[in-house]
């Protein structure tokens, strides 16, 4: 299924994310674009979303591989007594 059709299927609308963020976050966003030297917001909206949709999946993965740790040194410790 493409996005198009998922997001109609799920009510999802796009929307204009400018209206929802405060003069302040607008103006660190300017200054972000300056600073790399980009003029277009929409690279560096996109930008912060695939960086925090990336540190989540990092999140997730980290906790994924503690709780194998877990139980990996669990059934060492049963297997030692």
């Amino acid at each position: 299924m493409n996005f198009t059709k998922l997001q109609r299927v799920l009510g999802i609308k796009k929307g204009n994310v400018y209206d929802y963020l405060d003069d302040d976050i607008m103006e660190w966003l300017i200054n972000e674009a300056s600073k790399i030297k980009n003029s277009n917001m929409a690279m560096i909206v996109a930008g912060i979303v695939k960086d925090a949709y990336h540190d989540e999946l990092e999140s997730i993965n980290e906790k994924r591989n503690d709780r194998q740790d877990c139980k990996h040194q669990e059934r060492q410790t049963r297997k030692g007594t």
